[in-house]
């Protein structure tokens, strides 16, 4: 059977579960969604494109407006302080959270760069509390990197920060998209079928086909397609 990283570590589960809330958006006519992140955001042509084209032919009657405000090289640091200036001077609906990548693989090999997980979980707090006071609604993504299958150059493990992601939604009682999971049952299933499925190139960064993934996460863990 083909072998993946992914089969070694499954998605954190139990207490983090959102069961409790229902992510469908409540969304309407001109409404505005951004997208603040770190390079899998800032990716140019990427799952927000993807996204934007969907929901073009599908819901013609929303005019969801789409904004890409990702930087490559982020961490929840770069987020906390360019939160004013391109999110909340942008005055959105809805902004979508994905960062932690290299909050979490600079933390595991000591980049002064990466961000250990008790700050980190400190610091997107702040920030969901800023981003609820100004009235725009948080959606939380987990980071979808699953890693490699290369001895030389493995790729650590982001469970506990996707877990710390996963307690922070379920605490503050917010819509959450969980990626890596959506990435790890793409990659379960391929080996099920003894096929092999690449969703990076690098192990880091999504390619096209794992764009795509993450677009089709967030349309179906959103509704973003239901009419209300």
């Amino acid at each position: 059977m083909p072998h993946h990283p992914a089969h070694d570590n499954s998605p954190s589960t139990g207490a983090t579960t959102q069961a409790a809330v229902d992510n469908t958006l409540p969304l309407a006519p001109g409404q505005s969604l951004l997208f603040f992140g770190d390079s899998i955001t800032a990716a140019q042509p990427g799952y927000v494109e993807v996204l934007a084209q969907a929901l073009a032919h599908t819901r013609t009657d929303l005019g969801l407006r789409l904004i890409n405000a990702g930087i490559s090289g982020n961490t929840v640091r770069d987020l906390e302080a360019r939160l004013d200036r391109d999110v909340l001077a942008q005055q959105p609906t809805w902004v979508a959270i994905c960062i932690g990548a290299n909050d979490y693989i600079g933390a595991a090999v000591a980049d002064p760069h990466g961000v250990p997980l008790p700050e980190f979980t400190t610091r997107y707090q702040a920030l969901l509390t800023r981003v609820r006071a100004a009235g725009i609604g948080p959606i939380l993504l987990t980071i979808p990197i699953i890693g490699q299958d290369d001895e030389d150059h493995p790729i650590p493990d982001p469970g506990p920060y996707n877990a710390a992601i996963l307690a922070l939604a379920a605490h503050e009682r917010l819509p959450v998209v969980d990626l890596h999971r959506a990435f790890y049952e793409v990659y379960e299933r391929a080996g099920n079928y003894k096929q092999i499925v690449r969703l990076s190139d690098d192990g880091i960064h999504p390619n096209r086909q794992g764009h795509a993934l993450i677009a089709r996460a967030l349309i179906a863990q959103l509704g973003l397609l239901r009419k209300q």
